[in-house]
């Protein structure tokens, strides 16, 4: 029996997807959500910790080799920022949701991760206070109520891939900036701006057009200059 899963979002983890779908509502996008500490295990269940979101692709979201690069870009970031990967979010194109099967791209990303979790860089198997039983997480966006009146953060557990009891909490404090690596190609994550993970903050950012901002990996390859890593152009 699987233990109960309580999945807690800070402000750039619940934020950043929305926006992210919010600016490409008739497309499919895929991201990565990213944390301090992996997934903690006690006899009450699961706690999870997302404190950042990276937007990966809205266009090439068929293409595998778009979506192995982008990753190890984002991989390769959460070392230097003293992160990992948790999971991933995204949104079906068309205004679609609730679909029965995964996407295929996003269960490659899923097993993946799953594989990488259990061992380090050597081959050996890791020790961490982690569940044993714990796989990444996929969450799917409601993408038909991002609009400039939303009334709630629709951060949806995969069906097929939640527990029926997971719980999802949306913080009212920010992100704490995490100790960073110097480094002249990746530069530290920007922290929110004071501002919590509420229907309401989502609400002002669509209308002050803020989603317009976001980018991600597809935007990169098309402008190098695209800050799809940091997104510190948006102002959550």
């Amino acid at each position: 029996m699987s233990k109960p899963t309580k999945h807690h979002f800070h402000a750039h983890a619940a934020l950043i997807p929305l926006l992210h779908a919010a600016r490409y509502p008739h497309l499919s996008v895929i991201g990565c959500l990213l944390g301090s500490q992996p997934p903690q295990s006690s006899e009450k269940g699961i706690t999870i910790d997302y404190t950042h979101a990276i937007p990966l692709l809205h266009h090439w979201t068929g293409l595998n080799y778009a979506l192995e690069m982008g990753l190890q870009l984002v991989e390769e970031y959460a070392l230097l920022q003293q992160l990992q990967i948790l999971g991933f979010y995204f949104a079906r194109e068309g205004l679609q949701n609730k679909g029965v099967d995964l996407p295929i791209l996003i269960k490659r990303l899923q097993e993946q991760l799953l594989a990488q979790s259990k061992f380090d860089d050597k081959g050996k198997a890791k020790s961490t206070n982690a569940s044993e039983d714990y796989t990444p997480s996929i969450f799917e966006l409601d993408n038909k109520n991002l609009t400039s009146e939303t009334k709630a953060l629709n951060i949806l557990p995969f069906a097929s891939s939640a527990s029926s009891d997971a719980k999802i909490i949306f913080s009212s404090e920010t992100t704490q900036t995490p100790a960073s690596s110097e480094s002249q190609s990746v530069k530290a994550a920007k922290a929110p701006t004071g501002k919590s993970a509420s229907p309401t903050r989502l609400t002002e950012l669509i209308k002050t057009n803020q989603h317009l901002k976001v980018d991600d990996f597809d935007a990169h390859l098309e402008d190098i200059g695209a800050r799809w890593l940091e997104n510190e152009a948006v102002d959550l």
